[in-house]
């Protein structure tokens, strides 16, 4: 297991949590083999392994098929064409209508509603299995029961706090209060563009009379993960004066400070950043300051 310095987190087991629960659609698919290949950890109550195994391995239900209640008394399992997915528009395979006639013989279902009763208490209990997997992963490697937050974001900060030891000062000064709520903001960080196009000269379209232009992606990923993994506000909360050396505030520095500053944006750069302006401000924009588009979609109100 590896730690990331100075952020306190351990990410093997917490990206890869033995079973991945992020990725497991219980209604489709089969069960994790981390679980299919053990006892459950909830106790099932079913002594014959044989059952356990064959029914963990995947689940079956003709969905579009049950649309009245006169077929769950149906004696039979229904053809193969029943269990065509509308939702996915896929037709089931050979091999899995089999597997569902295996599943009809073995537990000596009676009806199709007995084939669905066994369908739902198996994907009950095996989702359940899951997440109590989930909770003893948890549990060993972080000490915090999933059960007790409301959030995965919420397990991942009570995780953090633990394997980083530190402890949040309370802030008791109203006015640093409201110096920090005051800047929060947030939003779309994106650049828009309904149309884009470009004069490239490796595409049948280009030009030659006119110059050459490409289309670039680029994306930032983790911006909120890459922030919470820096150097954080913990306690010492002070105010200090303004004529302290902010140029020289290093990036590691034990110290960190919240600024309030005046900007001034030079009117050369206006354009060049016209799409993605920096050092957002949070205000209300006021009619003379709209653009002539904005003007025009205030009047079709």
């Amino acid at each position: 297991m590896r730690r990331i310095r100075s952020s306190g987190w351990v990410i093997d087991e917490i990206l890869y949590l033995e079973v991945n629960t992020r990725v497991y659609r219980p209604l489709d698919e089969p069960l994790p083999s981390a679980i299919s290949k053990k006892k459950a950890v909830i106790d099932i109550k079913n002594s014959d392994d044989k059952k356990r195994r064959i029914h963990g391995t995947k689940r079956l239900l003709p969905y579009d098929y049950f649309d009245s209640f006169a077929k769950f008394i149906e004696t039979s399992l229904t053809q193969k064409s029943a269990f065509y997915n509308s939702l996915s528009n896929k037709e089931v395979s050979d091999d899995d209508y089999e597997y569902a006639q295996r599943i009809w013989s073995i537990f000596n279902l009676q009806t199709l509603g007995d084939y669905h009763d066994l369908y739902v208490t198996s994907d009950v209990l095996i989702l359940a299995d899951v997440f109590e997997n989930f909770r003893k992963v948890c549990l060993d490697y972080y000490k915090t029961d999933p059960c007790h937050v409301y959030t995965a974001p919420g397990l991942a900060w009570q995780a953090c706090l633990r394997m980083t030891g530190v402890k949040l000062e309370l802030l008791t000064d109203i006015d640093m209060h409201l110096f920090i709520e005051k800047e929060i903001s947030g939003g779309v960080a994106m650049i828009s563009h309904r149309l884009t196009s470009a004069n490239n000269p490796y595409l049948p379209n280009y030009d030659p009379t006119g110059p050459n232009s490409y289309i670039m992606y680029w994306d930032a990923n983790n911006l909120y993960g890459w922030t919470m993994s820096q150097h954080l506000s913990t306690h010492d909360f002070s105010w200090t004066s303004d004529n302290f050396d902010y140029m020289n505030i290093l990036n590691a520095s034990d110290v960190g400070y919240i600024l309030e500053v005046v900007l001034e944006y030079p009117p050369e750069l206006h354009y060049r950043y016209n799409f993605y302006p920096l050092a957002l401000e949070k205000t209300i924009v006021s009619p003379y300051e709209y653009s002539a588009y904005s003007k025009e979609l205030v009047s079709k109100i």
